[in-house]
């Protein structure tokens, strides 16, 4: 097969192809309803991991992404990305390679869903003394996150908030539960819920 195929005729399978201009159109459309509502899009790049879809989703700006892997964070902070949330819990092995990213970084966010995640940050603070930290929910997906009604997870979520090493930057869930939906209908009613979820654990915090 050519290095550079000018047409299907020259691909050979398998063969993964990319319609570059409905990814454009999917991006502008998710760009525009974020800009509608008034919140910042943060989009995931653990799916394409490329360079080149990083940039159409964020419009070119390379800012505000969000990775499941530390080397997924590194390969975007190489390429020119900042403000990077790695959404993963964190663990001890991996603090050191964190700090890296946040001495490198304008901004570099981490994750956690517990009071182990809390003990190593406080133990360890990066080079400005502060971690920027999201705690994830768990809505009933039942994967990871603390738990959106359990009393346990409110102490954690307000030992964050009084942590004079952390910035809290706020709550982040991810809604798998979606997954198995049948229609639009569905996905909306679950995501509903996730809302509402959302909302009465962050009211409990107050």
């Amino acid at each position: 097969m050519p290095d550079n195929p000018s047409s299907f005729d020259q691909l050979q399978t398998p063969c993964f192809l990319v319609d570059v201009d409905i990814v454009k159109k999917n991006a502008e459309k998710m760009q525009e309803r974020c800009k509608k509502l008034g919140v910042k899009l943060r989009p995931h790049m653990k799916t394409h991991k490329t360079i080149e879809a990083g940039e159409i989703l964020t419009n070119g700006t390379k800012q505000r992404i969000v990775v499941s892997t530390l080397n997924e964070a590194e390969f975007f902070a190489d390429s020119g990305f900042d403000d990077i949330l790695y959404a993963f819990p964190l663990t001890e092995d991996k603090i050191n390679r964190c700090k890296a990213l946040t001495k490198r970084l304008n901004q570099f966010h981490v994750m956690t869903d517990s009071f182990y995640g809390i003990d190593i940050l406080e133990k360890s603070p990066p080079h400005n003394g502060h971690w920027s930290v999201y705690l994830k929910v768990d809505c009933g997906y039942g994967r990871a996150g603390v738990v959106w009604n359990d009393p346990e997870s409110i102490k954690l979520a307000q030992r964050i908030a009084n942590s004079s090493s952390i910035d809290f930057q706020g709550i982040y869930t991810h809604e798998g539960n979606s997954y198995d939906s049948k229609g639009s209908k569905q996905i909306k009613e679950k995501g509903q819920t996730n809302v509402e979820r959302l909302v009465e654990f962050r009211k409990k915090q107050v």
